[in-house]
């Protein structure tokens, strides 16, 4: 899995222990910094984090700093991305699995190496359970003040890696024009759920002007080989 890592003065330590028990189990570990002890501010490793995740270039991010409290506030600052405090083994396993978190913030000052390599465990081996969170966790990301769905902040910050993502596998073959998936008078959003059951294997779906498709939706049009377009 590739995971980035960040921290600042106060989860340095912490975080060079964490980086090379990742690279341990194998994973490839992007290290935004901070790289010593020096003074610095946490947002903005927070938000360099939070940025790797929302890209895609992470599938998974991980911050320390003192407490963990305000580098979660930073990176769930960044479009697509759902940021909690992990500093004990529950809350770590409920943000997974309810939450679909894809950001962890550690505190250094709270937990030891020990505890903290444990929760990292947890965090990246436990699966979002989908089903009635989902719709939770699309209001979240659709949300952009004031009750208004704002297509453009959340698609900005994960067009990058939906692109990369489908690479063109999710092209019909050549001379085959694709099923479009059933349209919904009104949507506004377009949930996993959506895509998992209303669209079929290969089909094309279309996300018209004003209309939401989250991340997780992405994920599984990926998956179910479903070519997405945008008007």
């Amino acid at each position: 899995m590739n995971i980035v890592i960040g921290s600042d003065h106060g989860g340095y330590e912490l975080k060079c222990v964490l980086a090379e028990y990742l690279k341990s189990l194998n994973h490839i570990v992007e290290d935004v910094g901070t790289n010593s002890r020096e003074a610095c501010d946490y947002p903005d490793f927070a938000f360099k984090v939070a940025e790797s995740v929302a890209s895609g270039r992470a599938q998974a991010g991980i911050m320390v700093d003192g407490a963990g409290i305000g580098s979660a506030m930073c990176a769930n600052r960044v479009n697509g991305v759902l940021a909690a405090t992990c500093n004990e083994l529950f809350v770590t396993r409920n943000a997974r699995e309810h939450n679909g978190a894809n950001v962890m913030c550690l505190g250094s000052q709270v937990v030891g190496p020990g505890l903290a390599k444990k929760l990292v465990d947890v965090f990246l081996e436990t699966k979002f359970e989908g089903g009635r969170h989902q719709k939770r966790v699309d209001k979240i990301l659709a949300y952009s003040g004031g009750g208004q769905i704002s297509q453009q902040q959340l698609i900005a910050a994960v067009i990058e890696r939906v692109l990369a993502a489908l690479g063109g596998a999710n092209c019909a073959p050549t001379g085959t024009a694709a099923a479009a998936c059933p349209e919904i008078p009104d949507q506004k959003l377009i949930g996993e759920d959506y895509v998992k059951n209303i669209c079929a294997p290969g089909s094309a779906l279309v996300v018209k002007k004003g209309t939401l498709i989250t991340p997780l939706a992405l994920d599984m049009a990926h998956k179910k080989r479903i070519t997405v377009s945008y008007q």
